[in-house]
């Protein structure tokens, strides 16, 4: 099933002004205590995403832009992060929502908008 994910980023994105790369380390931090994972994030190389990672796999992802994340494991996360259902394999996300909160290459030939994963999120929008 698709889970259209448009309500969880409009809210992500009017939460913008509460958030910041700091807040978004420090709670990804938190929940990679939780999960047992390692924080990949190099913000001097300008990373939007930090990605949560465990024996080679990705398990999480939190941008440093709005708070939305996506976690593989069921977690607690602080106001104002807006998590992404963990059971959703399949996203969907109007083209319009996307390139204002992604940036352009949202709007582009890379991603198909109307069925995408958490992983193709982050790749169109590092």
């Amino acid at each position: 099933m698709i889970l259209d994910i448009g309500s969880l980023v409009r809210i992500a994105d009017s939460r913008r002004t509460l958030w910041s790369p700091e807040s978004a380390s420090i709670v990804a931090w938190v929940v990679s205590l939780q999960v047992s994972a390692l924080v990949d994030w190099d913000h001097d190389a300008g990373e939007r995403w930090i990605r949560l990672t465990s024996d080679g796999l990705v398990v999480g992802y939190f941008d440093t832009v709005v708070p939305l994340a996506w976690v593989a494991n069921r977690v607690s996360v602080p106001f104002p992060v807006v998590l992404i259902p963990s059971s959703s394999e399949a996203l969907s996300l109007e083209v319009s929502i996307g390139a204002n909160v992604f940036g352009e290459r949202f709007a582009s030939d890379v991603i198909d908008s109307s069925n995408f994963s958490f992983e193709d999120l982050w790749y169109v929008s590092t």
